[in-house]
């Protein structure tokens, strides 16, 4: 994203285009800004009281330091209420009503955000904050002009270089221009035009431009597909296959996906294959225009402003739902849960999104410990749309759960569904092989990691799964050395798998080669119980014994888990040392955590 980078990012974040108006720039002399010592507002002492008591004063420095804790954590609700109660006694303080216009549209409240931003315009007509969110007022109405008028009063070098002229091409379609000419290309700019010259049936001349824009390096990987789709209605399927098995190789590809390439190398049309946006009138491509920006920002961690975009594109189109699953992303980062919740749960149970919506929901639930209201969930999903995810979904929390016997009944009755399974599922053998590990059927684990193998022959966890727990049978130790090496080359910082290594050469009574990898595993997980104990145990085969006792104390100290196999294991060994190197060393629950699951 060499491009869009400079274009979209450093722009947008680092002058703070939707951020950049935080409390902590109204300055007002008699106010004074919060530390850590007084993060307790006003709220938190009437919540703790239960009630607030006839000698509580409101002031406005209470409701300013109230606002921006909630804006700190996301509570863009309380937020919004607390400014208000500020603007009641600041009615004309333009940097309170520019903060406030923000907090507005980030709680959902566009009409009040929109009103105040006409009054920051008024003051400040560059300000490319009110620009946006008066333009968006005018696009819903219909009033093109006017929008074209206020992005046209935008200065060259303002930070609003990039959106504005992409918003002024879908508010110039209403008079059926396609309004390319002013416009450098780029890939995001690309896909826009393509979209507009769809709606005017203006193909040839956006094709054009998308061609001369478009560029596969500038883009994220899971911003490919929808590009390509383009340019297969375009009949450019030479460079729409391109593009998707690029899409495949980054490990992307779904069965749509696949589909779509094995059509487009037998010369096939894929149209019926392909979703395009719904686009009725010239607003419905603004909504996508703040939309993408949406997405795009939430993947930068630029999450106030990917909150804003989302819900001006919300504002614009009603029914464009991914827009909630990116806010509710955002009160997720923030351990807001329940909002998170309450956020997804306004998405329609007709939108093609609900599935998904609904393992995100059961996946919120877990995160709070509620384990059997996502079960019930997931199982309704399943009951009800046939949803095979979200019978995987329930599997995996059981195995989280370490509930073995439920989860490997669960992963049964999925792999049973099919005769061949589809490549996306290949985790499901990974994952019935971890559960059939831990309850000591090893031949039928081996198989089915094995199986998995097929599918992502260098995955370096499957392989360090597999390898580890032949290493911890005492079985194939060849083969593991090969495998977990191997495992290591892909992944060298991951002490579990450099853990590993060292632990095979261990087994081998390679003790020599063994140290330097049990090192770097401590290294990289210093306070990880059973590494510290495997470098113990190899300090004492190789004569360092004094190290190895302070290794086996430093596992004891780290033993939160309170492992009472290791605990014992580790105190006998303090006491005697290890009186045979031939010893069968005690197994642990580590290749659990050795998983990307």
């Amino acid at each position: 994203m060499s491009l869009l980078k400079p274009k979209v990012f450093i722009p947008l974040c680092m002058a703070g285009i939707l951020t950049g108006y935080t409390v902590a720039e109204y300055v007002i002399p008699r106010y004074f800004h919060p530390t850590a010592e007084t993060k307790l507002t006003a709220q938190d002492l009437i919540n703790a009281i239960g009630a607030q008591p006839s000698y509580f004063r409101q002031t406005t420095s209470g409701n300013y330091l109230a606002g921006q804790f909630a804006q700190r954590h996301k509570d863009w609700g309380k937020a919004s209420e607390y400014m208000t109660s500020v603007l009641k006694r600041e009615k004309a303080d333009p940097s309170l009503e520019k903060h406030s216009m923000i907090l507005y549209m980030a709680a959902g409240d566009a009409d009040k955000s929109i009103q105040i931003a006409k009054n920051v315009l008024i003051e400040d007509p560059q300000n490319i904050l009110a620009v946006l969110f008066s333009s968006i007022d005018f696009l819903k109405k219909g009033d093109y002009k006017a929008a074209i008028e206020i992005y046209d009063k935008i200065k060259d070098g303002n930070i609003a270089a990039f959106i504005v002229p992409v918003l002024k091409l879908w508010s110039q379609t209403a008079e059926n221009k396609l309004g390319i000419d002013e416009i450098t290309p780029n890939s995001f700019y690309a896909y826009q035009a393509l979209l507009a010259g769809i709606y005017l049936n203006k193909r040839d001349e956006a094709l054009v431009f998308a061609k001369d824009g478009f560029k596969i390096e500038e883009n994220d990987i899971r911003d490919l597909e929808k590009h390509a789709d383009l340019f297969a209605i375009y009949g450019e399927n030479d460079t729409a296959l391109n593009i998707y098995k690029i899409v495949e190789k980054n490990n992307f590809a779904d069965d749509e996906l696949i589909k779509k390439i094995a059509l487009l190398e037998k010369n096939e049309s894929i149209e019926s294959l392909i979703k395009l946006p719904v686009i009725n009138s010239p607003k419905d491509g603004a909504a996508l225009v703040f939309q993408d920006m949406a997405e795009i920002l939430l993947r930068e961690m630029s999450d106030d402003s990917s909150t804003i975009f989302a819900q001006m594109a919300l504002y614009l189109n009603p029914q464009l739902y991914k827009n909630y699953a990116i806010i509710s992303e955002v009160y997720k980062r923030y351990d807001q849960y329940e909002t998170a919740i309450e956020t997804l749960q306004k998405i329609d149970s007709q939108s093609e999104l609900y599935p998904a919506v609904q393992r995100q929901i059961a996946e919120l639930y877990t995160e709070q410990n509620e384990d059997d209201e996502a079960i019930r969930i997931l199982e309704n999903l399943y009951k009800t749309n046939d949803d095979i995810d979200a019978l995987i979904q329930i599997g995996d929390i059981y195995r989280y759960q370490e509930t073995f016997k439920k989860a490997k009944k669960t992963y049964n009755e999925v792999l049973d569904k099919w005769k061949v399974v589809p490549e996306k599922y290949w985790h499901v053998y990974y994952a019935r092989g971890m559960v059939l590990e831990r309850l000591k059927e090893h031949k039928a684990a081996e198989r089915d990691l094995q199986k998995a193998l097929e599918f992502r022959p260098d995955n370096p966890y499957l392989l360090n799964y597999l390898g580890y727990s032949w290493v911890d049978q005492g079985i194939n130790l060849e083969k593991s050395l090969d495998m977990i090496t191997r495992a290591v080359a892909f992944k060298p910082n991951d002490g579990y798998i450099t853990d590993s290594l060292g632990w095979v050469h261990y087994k081998m009574q390679q003790y020599k080669e063994a140290v330097p990898h049990l090192e770097r595993a401590v290294e990289l997980l210093p306070y990880d119980a059973t590494i510290n104990d495997h470098l113990g145990d190899v300090y004492w085969q190789v004569g360092r014994k004094n190290e190895a006792k302070f290794q086996w104390q430093r596992a004891l100290n780290y033993n939160e888990n309170k492992d009472i196999v290791l605990k014992e294991a580790l105190e006998q060994k303090l006491i005697s040392g290890i009186a045979d190197e031939t010893e069968e060393k005690v197994s642990d629950s580590k290749p659990t955590q050795k998983t990307e699951l």
